[in-house]
């Protein structure tokens, strides 16, 4: 039989399952060709050995395979020709196949994003498949806005953590994401988000409010307004409705006034008399505004008018035969509207009507009377009278009678 390999029997690249014997060829071959390699192991706790393999003759390596990780083993070869086998090259050492600590395999995909919000949104991923050979230390999460460059660092999380809530994002942004595995080697590549996800409320702003816009009462100083609900508030409560206002010769609007979500009307205020206006109104939650509903028609806030009050003091002063001064003072009323004029009449008799004697200027408060006949009793009455008409007449208490002045 030959002589046993010649050593040392060299073990290398040793992996989780597998280890690389080399060694070199017996310096006797017995007289015979050696014909190969018997390769042989044993657990180091147990005393028989098994067969892992053979080789030719020209092969003095061999990669023993399908070796439990964290268990120690011993090795040896034997020459073989055809009178039989050598003694065996055993190893000097214990071998203990230990897995070679790698980076981590990158996070299990896709990187989802949900709960979408205008400053948040949350991003889930799985585990990788391979740690690397080593735990796991944590993820590492990072974002960009999908038109930059440069990734920023969120956070840095537990290997137990497989959920984020990233937060502070820029409403109305499209935002990018990426999770990176760290073991204590290094990191894995990273997993990224496969499209852009933009930084935006579940909710809406509300629908318009219900048209048409109404305009109920125009008062000299106010209008009144009515209007109803959106059809949607966008999914979360109206908070108010904001009024707004502008004149017909102007093109911006003004803020009249903010009405509680539960009200559908609303009074505007502080308007001036004779200037036309248009309205519209705005419906409000805590997304923001609606579109406006507005007027389809202006309105002139003017006074109502009615006609003047009675004048009073009515009194008679300059008497002669032929001749009286009348005086008045102004209504405590106008009407809403200036007095134009005041129309004096007269009668002869108590029972009798009224006739029209004269007019004066409304901004007047006594007239002359002529042509009187001296002695004759004369009863005389004043009223104001405005654009809407006249009003009712201040009567003198007795007759007046011309007489000659002494």
């Amino acid at each position: 039989v030959p002589s046993a390999p010649v050593g040392p029997l060299e073990i290398t690249n040793v992996t989780n399952n597998s280890a690389d014997l080399s060694w070199k060829p017996s310096a006797n071959d017995g007289g015979t060709p050696i014909t190969g390699y018997i390769i042989e192991h044993r657990v180091d706790s147990r005393t028989f050995w098994t067969k892992a393999g053979t080789v030719n003759e020209k092969t003095t390596t061999f990669t023993v395979p399908n070796l439990t990780e964290d268990t120690s083993y011993h090795f040896r070869v034997f020459a073989v020709n055809a009178e039989g086998q050598s003694k065996p090259l055993e190893s000097t050492d214990v071998t203990k196949p230990v897995r070679k600590i790698e980076k981590p395999s990158k996070p299990i995909g896709p990187l989802k994003t949900y709960d979408i919000e205008k400053t948040s949104i949350s991003i889930s991923w799985k585990a990788p498949e391979d740690d690397g050979g080593s735990p796991l230390t944590g993820y590492i999460i990072e974002k960009k806005e999908a038109n930059r460059q440069y990734w920023n660092n969120v956070a840095k999380v537990a290997p137990s953590v497989t959920n984020y809530r990233v937060e502070d994002l820029r409403q109305n942004c499209e935002y990018d994401f990426r999770v990176t595995a760290i073991n204590k080697i290094g990191l894995s590549d990273p997993l990224e988000t496969d499209a852009s996800t933009m930084a935006k409320s579940s909710f809406s702003v509300p629908s318009r409010p219900k048209g048409p816009l109404d305009i109920t009462k125009v008062s000299y100083d106010y209008v009144d307004l009515e209007w109803k609900a959106p059809d949607s508030d966008g999914g979360t409560p109206l908070t108010k409705y904001i009024v707004e206002v502008r004149s017909a010769a102007r093109v911006s609007w003004l803020k009249a006034e903010e009405v509680d979500p539960k009200c559908t009307v609303a009074r505007v205020t502080g308007l001036v008399e004779g200037t036309e206006y248009y309205f519209r109104v705005i419906a409000v939650n805590e997304e923001g505004e609606s579109q406006p509903l507005e007027t389809t028609e202006s309105a002139t806030p003017t006074r109502d008018i009615n006609v003047p009050g009675v004048p009073y003091d009515f009194k008679y002063s300059k008497l002669g035969k032929s001749h009286v001064t009348l005086e008045w003072r102004t209504p405590h009323d106008d009407g809403g509207s200036k007095i134009l004029k005041y129309s004096i009449k007269m009668k002869k008799d108590k029972k009798s009507d009224w006739g029209k004697l004269m007019t004066v200027d409304g901004n007047e408060r006594n007239c002359k009377v002529t042509d009187l006949e001296e002695g004759q009793e004369y009863y005389f009455a004043v009223c104001a009278e405005n654009k809407k008409g006249s009003g009712k007449l201040a009567e003198m208490p007795g007759p007046v009678i011309p007489k000659k002045e002494p």
